[in-house]
């Protein structure tokens, strides 16, 4: 869940290469979950997807393990805030 494509422990920093070449504003984390703001304003969420807090539906409510874009907020995310299950845009 940590937007590498697949659920595997990392124990050092790794580049999420979804976002290369589309450089990231802000990035906020959850509990268990992820937010990023790419300078082009996309807001871009992952991790687990209980309870809608990643602002899509995932399919039989499955944890997203990369990067996916919130579409009704396409290209007008300026700020980003998440808390334990919730996030403020």
């Amino acid at each position: 869940q940590l937007g590498h494509g697949d659920f595997d422990n990392r124990y050092f920093p790794f580049l999420v290469e979804f976002f290369k070449g589309n450089p990231i504003k802000q990035i906020s984390c959850g509990l268990d979950y992820t937010t990023a703001i790419t300078k082009e304003n996309n807001l871009y969420t992952w991790g687990r997807s209980a309870d809608g807090k990643l602002g899509y539906l995932v399919p039989e409510n499955r944890d997203q393990c990369i990067p996916k874009c919130v579409e009704p907020l396409r290209k007008n995310a300026t700020f980003i805030s998440t808390g334990a299950s919730h996030s403020l845009v």
